[in-house]
């Protein structure tokens, strides 16, 4: 939350409970977690979308409902889930901001190097099996099948699977082609906020629409 308050208020002054309310700042969250949601719902007319239930959104292919009418768009730890390709993933973030809005986003990410693809062709596939048995079966565009194991799932065994690890440049990279401008890696530390950063590599990144 620190980005997002860095961005839309330029500074870091108070908790955002304590921020004054302004409903006509308009924001969007993607599977946010209920401690920062809970606030955020208080003080601006922000919406919590989930993927697998109501409000719904998919970043593939979002509502128009959704879309060139957020102020704010927070995507906390889920690009690194969404499945190709990248390049309309990030198109799409760019498109459910107003001209000026803000996108503060965190994944993890390699500093240097290129965004490693743990299925290259993913299309058709399921998960058998079960804790350290598990085994993605994917079958291509062209009907190849390949079998993938030591598979690494985010919050818990079987929970959410983790597609790629970003690289840090590669992500620069997505954000300027999608139109982003003023792109921000806000990696440093403010331990009078209790925001010390003990592993750069996953610093919030923010931008501008």
């Amino acid at each position: 939350m620190a980005a997002l308050q860095l961005r839309l208020y330029g500074g870091l002054e108070q908790a955002l409970a304590r921020v004054a309310p302004d409903k006509g700042v308009v924001g969007l969250g993607m599977s946010d977690a209920s401690v920062y949601s809970y606030w955020l719902e208080q003080k601006f007319s922000y919406t919590n979308t989930f993927f697998h239930t109501r409000p719904y959104l998919d970043i593939r292919k979002p509502g128009t409902q959704y879309l060139a009418r957020n102020d704010f768009v927070i995507s906390s730890d889920v690009l690194e889930h969404v499945s190709a390709p990248l390049d309309s993933v990030f198109a799409n973030l760019h498109a459910l901001l107003r001209p000026g809005g803000v996108l503060v986003f965190t994944v993890p990410y390699a500093l240097q190097g290129q965004t490693v693809e743990h299925f290259p062709e993913l299309h058709d596939f399921e998960i058998i099996g079960k804790k350290s048995d598990r085994q993605l079966i994917n079958r291509t565009q062209d009907g190849r099948e390949k079998i993938y194991t030591d598979l690494c799932f985010h919050g818990g065994d079987g929970a959410t699977l983790e597609l790629r690890l970003f690289s840090l440049p590669d992500l620069l990279a997505h954000l300027e082609q999608a139109g982003f401008q003023n792109i921000t890696v806000h990696a440093e530390d403010h331990p009078e906020w209790g925001i010390v950063h003990t592993d750069r590599m996953g610093a919030p990144v923010s931008a501008i629409a």
